[in-house]
C-alpha cells in the first residue's frame, strides 16, 4: 500500500542536497533524511522528488537520482524493490546498462576506499582482509541477491567476531573472520581462504538477513529469515550498533 507523501520541504531539501552533491558533502546528511521515510511513502516521495528536479533539466535529474540510488543501495535497500518505486522516466534511464554500471562502479570505488581506510587502523595490523576483498564480495552478493551489505555493518561484525581476522583467540580468524557456521560449542563450516570466508559472510547476509530485514531492524533484533540469531550474545545488537557509530566517524 502506497501512502501519499506530503512533506514538500523535505523533498526540496533532499533534491537540493543531491544537486549540490560532491566529495566534500557528507552524504550521511542525505541518508539521515532518506531513512526516515517509510517504505509505504517512498514511491510517493520519489515521484515528488522527480517532479521537483524536472525544473533543473534531464541531465541534472539523472545525476541526482543516480547519486540517490547509489546511496540507497549502499544503505541496504533491495535494488529490485527500489527500481519499482522510481519515477518511470528515471527507471528507464537508470536501468540502461551503461548508467547502471556507472552506479555500481561508484559504489564499488567508495566501498573499497572506506574499507581500506578503516582496515589501516593500527589495531587491525596484520589483518588478512582488504578493501578490495570486501568490495568484491559485496558486489558479487549484490548481483546475486539484489541487496548490498552495508560496509559499516560488515566492519562492525567483523570487528566483534575476530577483530577483523587478527584475534588469535578466535578459532579460525584468518579463514573465517565473520564466524560463519561457528557455534559456541563447535565449528560447523570451514573455509580454505580469507576470501572464501568473506564471500560466505556476504552471501549469507544478503540472502538470509538483509533480504528480509533492513539494517535498522537487524540492529534491534539480529535474526535471519527463520528467526535464528546471528550470535548468542544477548548484547550483540547493542555492541554492533555502538561500533557502527564509531566506524562512521572515520569516514
Amino acid at each position: 500500500m502506497t501512502i501519499k507523501y506530503n512533506d514538500f520541504h523535505k523533498v526540496k531539501k533532499v533534491g537540493d542536497m543531491l544537486i549540490n552533491h560532491n566529495e566534500s558533502l557528507n552524504i550521511s546528511k542525505i541518508w539521515d533524511e532518506i531513512k526516515t521515510i517509510g517504505k509505504e511513502e517512498l514511491e510517493s516521495f520519489l515521484k515528488k522528488l522527480g517532479t521537483y528536479l524536472d525544473k533543473f533539466g534531464k541531465s541534472t535529474k539523472l545525476f541526482a537520482f543516480s547519486s540517490l540510488v547509489a546511496l540507497m543501495i549502499g544503505g541496504g535497500f533491495d535494488y529490485d524493490y527500489l527500481k519499482n518505486t522510481l519515477p518511470d522516466d528515471v527507471k528507464q534511464e537508470i536501468t540502461q546498462s551503461s548508467t547502471e554500471q556507472n552506479i555500481l562502479n561508484k559504489i564499488y570505488k567508495d566501498y573499497k576506499k572506506k574499507a581500506d581506510k578503516y582496515l589501516a587502523r593500527d589495531i587491525f595490523k596484520g589483518t588478512p582482509i582488504t578493501g578490495k576483498m570486501l568490495a568484491d564480495a559485496a558486489l558479487n552478493a549484490f548481483n546475486e541477491y539484489g541487496v548490498l551489505v552495508p560496509l559499516e555493518l560488515a566492519l562492525a561484525q567483523g570487528q566483534w567476531e575476530s577483530r577483523l581476522g587478527t584475534d588469535k583467540t578466535h578459532r579460525n580468524p584468518i579463514t573465517n573472520p565473520f564466524s560463519v557456521g561457528e557455534y559456541d560449542t563447535h565449528t560447523h563450516m570451514r573455509f580454505n581462504s580469507t576470501k572464501e570466508g568473506v564471500e560466505a559472510y556476504y552471501n549469507l547476509m544478503a540472502k538470509d538477513y538483509l533480504k528480509y530485514h533492513d539494517m535498522d531492524e537487524l540492529l534491534d533484533n539480529f535474526v535471519n529469515k527463520n528467526g535464528d540469531r546471528y550470535a548468542s550474545d544477548k548484547e550483540y545488537e547493542k555492541k554492533i550498533k555502538s561500533t557502527i557509530k564509531k566506524i562512521k566517524s572515520y569516514w
